[in-house]
């Protein structure tokens, strides 16, 4: 029995609009799994330290698989606080889209209907942000969700067709992660 760090992570186009418009899909949820496997879960663990982005290589988009992640709080030019991050050391291991499915990678399309935007609830209180989300709740209840009627067979070279090497590395949020069994 093998064990691999899957990342979930997602990608918001216009919260990176600055730096790359890559896409018109509206919101991307990503399930990219390490590229080691080991032989119990405490080893898998020390994977949750790599960052992940999309850039282009090679005559095509790939993700790269980088050592570390750094953070830091600045301002942008309006004044408000962000974060900006960057990769620590260089790409280790690209993932082409192929061997990212083999891996069991998946990608998500999600429609803006059933995106609950973050920016809407800057300015709310906790009662207010309380209330907000018990009726997007309501509101979702009765929808069914079906992940794999989401999931997207786009390549990545798909999703950002316009990305060029001299871009900057597209930026993939890390949202949460899990570990898998593999036989």
């Amino acid at each position: 029995m093998k064990y691999r760090y899957m990342l979930s992570g997602t990608f918001t186009p216009e919260k990176y609009e600055c730096i790359h418009k890559g896409t018109e899909r509206d919101f991307l949820c990503i399930e990219i799994p390490s590229p080691f496997s080991y032989k119990n879960e405490n080893e898998a663990m020390k994977d949750d330290s790599f960052s992940y982005r999309f850039v282009f290589v090679d005559g095509e988009v790939k993700i790269a698989v980088y050592p570390g992640e750094d953070f830091e709080v600045n301002k942008d030019a309006n004044g408000r606080k962000c974060l900006k991050t960057w990769v620590k050391g260089e790409p280790f291991h690209f993932y082409n889209f192929e061997e990212f499915k083999t891996l069991g990678g998946m990608i998500h399309e999600m429609p803006s209907d059933m995106i609950f935007h973050i920016s809407e609830t800057d300015n709310l209180s906790e009662d207010e942000l309380i209330s907000k989300l018990e009726a997007w709740k309501s509101e979702t209840k009765s929808t069914s969700w079906d992940e794999k009627d989401y999931e997207t067979n786009a390549t990545f070279t798909d999703l950002f067709p316009s990305l060029k090497p001299e871009d900057k590395p597209i930026y993939i949020d890390n949202e949460a992660y899990y570990i898998v069994k593999e036989d």
